[in-house]
């Protein structure tokens, strides 16, 4: 394994995809056009897309920072977004739905390799329009589609949408007390069922109105937060959720993204937990990452007791990267470093390093393009970074 700078051992788009009709959710652009336009704007990169970079990570030098990012095959516009429901049949036999939101990219080379994401948060989102979405236009804006799950709540007093209540999951899962099951977090369950329900839908749609779209044999699961909870158990973790061990490995995914993953002892993974986790993996952390209940440094051990091979840890020694940093949001970082009459430019620079490093990840993965395995393989954001990064690889 080499490490670099960890402290410590730890330290209504197409009108012909009538089944994915958007009414009553955001207009599509005017020039979004129907399915002949899009077959028209998807066949290539639009004609103001960049050429393919033909700069390596050998040219990287702190006297020329800009060959140190990695800078994807093309940049693309973005589609109007097309919104589901997907429904299932819960442990407890009732119907779950949740909702979902396809972004596409305008122009990129079809059919377009997918990232699912899955939000942060323990009580739920009902809409998916804005899952991810600073993320999102990172990755559709580099030739992928997106897929933003929302993970419905379940409410203590009522049923969620579908019927699907807290109460009944409890007393499947024999949670008696009243008070268990209010605070009982639910999603920690429901997560990687609602994933591989969404797989479902989206394989049954890939053979319809979505064929020839849809690469799902190059599909990456990410999250953020409490969402990496759903990617370690669909990649392999196991998790003690309603006071039993949980597995739920599904191996379509071939790879993961975990943005302020969550770690050993955080909400019942055991020690041994990530040990089965063997699919490549990037964890995007930093000192700064803590939320008030989770400490920034357990972030650093999934990372330690995944099986080696195709793993990657991008940690940011600096405390001005805050837990919403890794979501692609400088918000907190400008307020930190505000109250403390620092240079918000920083915030803007940590959320380059982590596209840079996200990028070449997926592309790696996804595309198996030699200039991302080689952007991984070197110490391009250690440079880029002026060493505040700390880059692992094992």
């Amino acid at each position: 394994m080499q490490r670099h700078g960890i402290v410590g051992s730890l330290a209504c788009l197409l009108a012909s995809l009538a089944a994915w009709g958007c009414g009553g959710r955001p207009e599509p652009r005017e020039d979004a056009g129907g399915m002949s336009d899009a077959a028209t704007s998807d066949a290539g990169p639009t004609s103001d897309a960049p050429p393919p970079s033909d700069t390596g990570p050998s040219a990287c030098d702190p006297s020329d920072l800009s060959a140190c990012r990695y800078v994807p095959a093309g940049h693309y516009g973005v589609l109007a977004p097309i919104t589901r429901d997907v429904s299932y049949t819960d442990a407890a036999g009732e119907t779950r739905t949740v909702e979902i939101t396809l972004h596409r990219p305008d122009g990129a080379p079809r059919p377009w390799p997918v990232i699912v994401w899955s939000h942060g948060g323990a009580s739920g989102q009902n809409s998916s329009v804005n899952v991810g979405n600073e993320w999102r236009d990172v990755f559709v804006g580099a030739g992928y589609a997106f897929v933003g799950i929302a993970h419905t709540p379940r409410e203590a007093d009522m049923v969620s949408r579908g019927g699907a209540s807290r109460a009944a999951m409890c007393e499947h899962f024999g949670i008696t007390s009243v008070m268990d099951c209010a605070y009982v977090k639910y999603l920690h369950y429901d997560r990687p069922n609602d994933f591989v329900a969404v797989m479902d839908f989206l394989e049954a749609e890939a053979v319809g109105p979505l064929a020839g779209f849809l690469d799902l044999d190059h599909l990456i699961y990410a999250g953020h937060s409490a969402g990496t909870g759903g990617t370690s158990i669909i990649g392999g973790a196991t998790r003690v959720i309603y006071d039993m061990p949980v597995m739920r490995p599904d191996p379509r995914p071939i790879a993961f993204l975990a943005a302020s993953m969550e770690g050993v002892g955080d909400d019942g993974f055991p020690e041994d937990g990530f040990d089965a986790m063997s699919r490549p993996h990037l964890t995007l952390s930093g000192m700064g990452d803590d939320t008030p209940e989770a400490t920034a440094e357990w972030r650093l051990l999934p990372f330690e007791r995944m099986m080696p091979g195709d793993k990657f840890r991008l940690w940011i020694e600096d405390e001005q990267a805050r837990h919403e940093s890794f979501d692609h949001n400088a918000e907190a970082c400008v307020t930190y470093v505000s109250a403390r009459s620092g240079d918000v430019s920083v915030c803007e620079q940590h959320l380059a390093w982590l596209e840079s490093a996200a990028l070449a990840f997926v592309d790696a993965y996804a595309r198996d393009r030699p200039e991302a395995h080689a952007w991984l393989a070197s110490d391009a954001i250690i440079t880029l970074s002026g060493g505040v990064v700390a880059w692992s690889r094992r």
